[in-house]
């Protein structure tokens, strides 16, 4: 090839490269900016995100304690604040090419997923294509016009951050709740294990105990012991989630009888519940094993593996709320 035609084929790239920059900014072009402005501004003011993919669909909400994921588990924080920092940097890339318009924009609207961004005032909506080995695309709420995307310094593609796993968003946390957020404690021990109690947070905001099942109100509260039994709600963590790898052991820990129930109440009125189970051991000291134990989650749909250590401090009875 001469040097004239090399020289000919440069100046025609960077003409044509300086016609689509042409096209993308000026307020009259046929990419108005409404088609290509995918990232979210001003991320703080984020109230909600919903991933929908079909009949699967996640939807988070801000709470003071972070993010909460359908309204019953806490997202884990490092992959939100990753997720945010997408959704802030989205770069448009460049236009789908019209001749392959047709089947991205038709794969987009059958396999996409559909992601709600929503503020006090306003919902962006944008739908999201990838598959493995693919770019990113996607489309601007009923726009026609898909577009490959980008985050400059994203290691990866953009779409392997949109994920409608609630496994992979989830924190491996039960209990998370600051002191100022809780309105009720609840503890139950179905076998007799232990006396029970409920913990109410009253109209002047003042915390009464009362003993269960009789619901009769506890005398000689030691107010010492009384916060700092609710401080331990701050963080409960369990080992794994296993409702996929056991569900015959969900199965049949739903029709048994558990040992001890906790529930604490949000002031919002969210209610999150752990059922915990024993685990019965063969050939070991003792009937049941000594160092872990089942716990079902979300009215009995998810089965987790917790160690006593970080329960145990949950297992108190009245007598623990007295005065010496």
């Amino acid at each position: 090839m001469s040097k004239q035609i090399k020289k000919y084929l440069l100046v025609f790239s960077v003409l044509l490269i300086a016609m689509v920059l042409l096209l993308l900014t000026n307020p009259n072009s046929t990419f108005p900016r409404r088609s290509i402005d995918f990232a979210i501004e001003n991320i703080y003011r984020v109230q909600e995100i919903t991933l929908k993919q079909g009949e699967n669909k996640i939807k988070f909400s801000k709470i003071p304690e972070g993010w909460q994921i359908n309204n019953e588990h806490l997202a884990d924080i490092h992959q939100m604040q990753n997720f945010l920092r997408i959704l802030e940097n989205i770069k448009m890339k460049s236009p789908v090419s019209i001749a392959e318009r047709p089947k991205i924009l038709e794969l987009m609207l059958n396999e996409g997923i559909e992601v709600s961004v929503r503020k006090r005032w306003a919902t962006k909506r944008i739908i999201v294509w990838h598959r493995q080995n693919s770019p990113t695309y996607m489309l601007k709420g009923n726009s026609k016009l898909p577009f490959e995307v980008e985050v400059p310094g994203l290691i990866g593609e953009v779409g392997e951050a949109f994920r409608v796993d609630e496994g992979f968003w989830r924190e491996n946390v039960i209990f998370a709740y600051n002191f100022n957020y809780i309105r009720r404690i609840a503890v139950e021990y179905p076998t007799g294990f232990a006396s029970g109690f409920e913990i109410i947070l009253t109209d002047d905001n003042r915390f009464e105990i009362y003993s269960l099942p009789e619901k009769r109100p506890l005398k000689n509260v030691s107010d010492t012991a009384l916060f700092r039994y609710i401080t331990y709600f701050s963080y409960v963590p369990f080992n794994k989630l296993l409702t996929q790898t056991k569900p015959e052991i969900l199965d049949s820990l739903n029709q048994a009888l558990p040992f001890a129930n906790l529930s604490v109440t949000r002031m919002q009125g969210e209610e999150t519940q752990l059922k915990l189970h024993l685990i019965k051991t063969e050939g070991q000291i003792g009937e049941h094993d000594l160092n872990l134990l089942y716990g079902t989650i979300n009215k009995g749909k998810d089965l987790v593996l917790l160690t006593f250590f970080n329960v145990d401090l949950l297992l108190k009875d009245t007598e623990f709320f007295k005065l010496n």
